[in-house]
């Protein structure tokens, strides 16, 4: 059965369906007839912070001017930090992001802080945070079926996720939370539709070699699929070898290769990578594990998501195409 919109809620529902916190921070259905049959799709959706009227929410990230933050290795994900501080772990961003993190504060409470992410990053937190996978799917096919997966990523998958690591960091407790949450991140992202199956992939992504962390390369290849670009996603831990055997054997116009910690990036692998015969149009680095010094001559970095689509899809779509 298709999930119920948010902004098909009647007037009746938006009363019926009225939440408070309660005393351990979670929402509270004061709903006549809910305590015995349970809470209602349109109950849930309210609890989840989805409304008619701010649906669209306020994107935006309290702003860290006065942090330095940087990558560092961990076992659990991806992490940032303050100089001198232990660092909360988050799955991966891109590098324009690092600027934006949340500083991971001690104390109790179930509670994701999603800043001023608006009301579906936070509906996204509390689904995460009950283990509701059902929710989590409605919110993210409807939030990357009403905003597109750019938006979707930026404005509310993202805030999230630094949240789980926030409370990571606090608690060394929540790790199921991103590991549902990240599932259901890949899954909706893979249910993107892609361009048809006549047009043969002109991009070619993949993770550095040791780099485990994918996710920010599946919402590049949705969100390029978006855009009507197809692509070819290798995944995790690539090794040097293989990405230059991959090019060699596809001839990308585009690579892209993914470095979310300093131990992954090594810029020996470019060398090797961009050492056959097919080097690609563009070879692009991605991701905060990059250092641009570090880099051989010829090879890009790309900062956000958006810059990402906007150039693999200038140089992977031919100049007469429509993009």
């Amino acid at each position: 059965m298709a999930a119920e919109r948010p902004d098909q809620l009647s007037d009746a529902e938006t009363s019926r369906d009225a939440v408070q916190p309660d005393h351990d921070g979670t929402a509270a259905e004061k709903t006549s007839g809910a305590a015995e049959n349970g809470p209602t799709r349109s109950a849930q959706q309210r609890r989840d912070g989805i409304r008619p009227d701010d649906w669209s929410g306020d994107p935006g990230y309290p702003t860290a001017d006065r942090f330095d933050l940087a990558g560092a290795a961990s076992d659990e994900g991806d992490t940032f930090f303050r100089v001198g501080e232990q660092p909360p772990t988050v799955d991966a961003v891109w590098p324009e992001q690092l600027g934006q993190m949340f500083v991971a504060r001690d104390g109790g409470g179930h509670a994701i802080r999603t800043g001023r992410a608006g009301p579906v990053a936070r509906g996204l937190a509390r689904a995460a945070m009950r283990l509701d996978g059902p929710a989590l799917r409605d919110i993210l096919e409807m939030t990357v079926t009403d905003r597109g997966v750019v938006a979707a990523w930026e404005e509310v998958i993202m805030p999230v996720l630094i949240g789980v690591g926030e409370r990571y960091a606090a608690t060394k407790r929540f790790i199921e939370v991103e590991h549902i949450l990240s599932r259901v991140v890949t899954e909706v992202l893979g249910s993107v539709t892609r361009p048809p199956s006549s047009q043969i992939p002109r991009v070619l992504l993949a993770a550095a070699d040791e780099e485990q962390h994918t996710l920010p390369l599946e919402a590049l290849a949705a969100a390029l699929a978006q855009a009507g670009v197809s692509s070819r996603l290798l995944g995790a831990r690539v090794p040097a070898q293989a990405v230059a055997d991959a090019v060699a054997r596809t001839g990308p116009a585009v690579l892209v290769l993914w470095s979310q910690l300093a131990g992954s990036a090594d810029p020996a692998q470019w060398h090797l990578v961009l050492a056959g015969r097919h080097r690609p149009l563009l070879a692009a680095a991605a991701g905060p594990g990059w250092l641009p010094e570090q880099l051989p001559a010829g090879v890009t970095l790309l900062g956000n998501l958006t810059e990402a689509v906007q150039l693999v899809s200038a140089v992977a779509l031919p100049a007469n195409r429509p993009r």
